[in-house]
C-alpha cells in the first residue's frame, strides 16, 4: 500500500498525527531529524516505519523518499509537519536584536523543507494516481504573530509561515489536474514533546502578568491537542474532503478569529 509520509514524526504532533492517520487506516512512515525521537514514536505506535532526514537538504529528501517509494509501492500523501521555535531552538526577543542565522532556521525548515518534500512527493504522488499534501502552517501566519513574551522570533516565524499558505495555494492550483489536492491546517496555542498541559498552564500565566491578554485563552476553554491537528489532517486526506484544495483550516480553537 502507498504510503503517507510525515515529516517531523518524532515530534508531538507529528505522532499525533501519525496516530490518527493509522486509525483510518493510512500506511504512516515517519522521518525526522533525531532518530531517537523517530525511534521512541515509532515504538509508542506500535512499530511504525521511520528513517531520519534532514528536509532543508533537497539531495536527501529525493534518497529517502526515493527509498519510501520503493519499500512501500509509492507514495499517496505527505504531511509537512518538521519546524517549530523551540525545536529549532530559536532564542526569544524582538526582531531588532535576533541574529540572521536565527531567521535561516526558520525559512530553512518552514520554506525550505516544505518545498524541498513538496517538489519531491508530487512526483510520486501524481504517479499514484493522486492523493494529498498537507501542511502545518500556524494561526501566526494567518494574523502576524504573538508578542515576543510568547514567541520566539516571532516576526520571521509569522513570515515563514504565511509562506506555507501562500505556497499552499499557489500549488494547489498547479497539481489540481493531476489529482493532487495540497491544503494546510493552521494551529493555535498546543501541546507538545517540549510544552505538556502543564507547562502551557504556566507560560500562559505569566504572560498574562507580564502583559494582560497575551495568554489569549481560548473561548472553547482548553489549548489544542496533537490529536486535534491529527484528525484535521486525516479528514483533508480523506475522501470526505475530495473538493478541498487550496485551504488553510484554522485550528486556533478561536483564539484568532480574522
Amino acid at each position: 500500500m502507498a504510503a503517507a509520509i510525515i515529516t517531523g514524526g518524532g515530534g508531538a504532533l507529528g505522532k499525533g498525527i501519525a496516530s490518527v492517520l493509522l486509525n483510518a487506516g493510512w500506511n504512516v512512515v515517519l522521518v525526522d531529524l533525531l532518530a531517537e525521537h523517530a525511534r521512541e514514536v515509532s515504538e509508542d505506535l506500535g512499530g511504525v516505519p521511520w528513517k531520519t532526514l534532514d528536509v532543508t537538504r533537497l539531495e536527501d529528501v529525493r534518497r529517502v523518499f526515493a527509498e519510501i517509494a520503493v519499500e512501500h509501492d509509492g507514495l499517496k500523501a505527505l504531511v509537512n509537519c518538521a519546524g517549530g521555535a523551540m525545536a529549532l531552538g530559536v532564542p526569544k526577543g524582538p526582531l531588532v536584536d535576533s541574529e540572521p542565522e536565527h531567521w535561516s532556521r526558520f525559512i530553512g525548515v518552514n520554506i525550505y523543507g516544505m518545498f524541498n518534500c513538496a517538489h519531491t512527493a508530487a512526483g510520486y504522488i501524481k504517479a499514484a494516481g493522486g492523493g494529498g499534501i498537507v501542511s502545518i502552517a500556524s494561526g501566526a501566519g494567518m494574523q502576524g504573530g504573538p508578542p515576543a513574551s510568547r514567541q520566539s522570533g516571532a516576526a520571521v516565524y509569522s513570515a515563514t509561515k504565511a509562506g506555507v499558505i501562500a505556497f499552499t495555494q499557489a500549488l494547489a492550483q498547479e497539481l489540481g489536474p493531476s489529482g493532487i489536492r495540497v491544503n494546510a491546517v493552521s494551529p493555535g496555542r498546543n501541546e507538545s514533546r517540549a510544552k505538556p498541559l502543564a507547562r502551557m498552564l504556566e507560560m500562559q500565566k505569566k504572560e498574562e502578568g507580564e502583559q494582560a491578554g497575551s495568554g489569549r485563552a481560548s473561548p472553547l476553554g482548553r489549548f489544542g491537542t496533537p490529536t486535534d491537528i491529527g484528525e484535521a489532517v486525516s479528514f483533508l486526506l480523506s475522501q470526505q474532503a475530495s473538493y478541498i484544495t487550496g485551504c488553510c483550516l484554522d485550528l486556533t480553537g478561536g483564539i484568532r478569529l480574522h
